[in-house]
């Protein structure tokens, strides 16, 4: 595992003193940055990470490292991301929330189901207004 700080660039061991540009492309509405991964939300409601992953571990939306701000799935309507140390936590302009990364002792809400691939509901209440997560 390496540990830059969120993996940017091509070089992902790099150090970076300066703020560096991730994406020029896009005009970002928030970002959330977690255990060596972050994820953004841009103005029209796309969702992008990048940073570590493995096969077992997609708090980013991958299962491998990117190292540039990539799409995460097609949906364009996410509205709040909050990253935590193994799991991203998301709230859809519907009021719904999801989460995706790692289920260790519940940890991700979805109790003791396993890990789940991708972006799962967690339950199915549609009035959330804020999430938090914690690294």
């Amino acid at each position: 595992m390496k540990m830059a700080s969120l993996e940017i660039g091509e070089d992902s061991d790099a150090v970076y003193r300066t703020p560096q540009l991730l994406n020029d492309s896009n005009t970002w509405k928030t970002v959330s940055a977690g255990s060596y991964y972050g994820n953004a939300i841009d103005t029209e409601g796309k969702l992008w990470g990048w940073g570590y992953a493995d096969d077992n571990y997609d708090a980013n939306g991958f299962t491998t490292e990117i190292y540039t701000p990539t799409q995460v799935g097609t949906d364009a309507n996410w509205e709040i991301v909050s990253c935590g140390y193994e799991n991203t936590y998301l709230i859809k302009d519907d009021g719904t929330l999801w989460v995706m990364g790692r289920n260790n002792s519940g940890s991700s809400g979805l109790g003791d189901n396993p890990t789940e691939d991708g972006i799962v509901q967690i339950g199915t209440d549609s009035d959330w207004m804020h999430v938090s997560s914690y690294n």
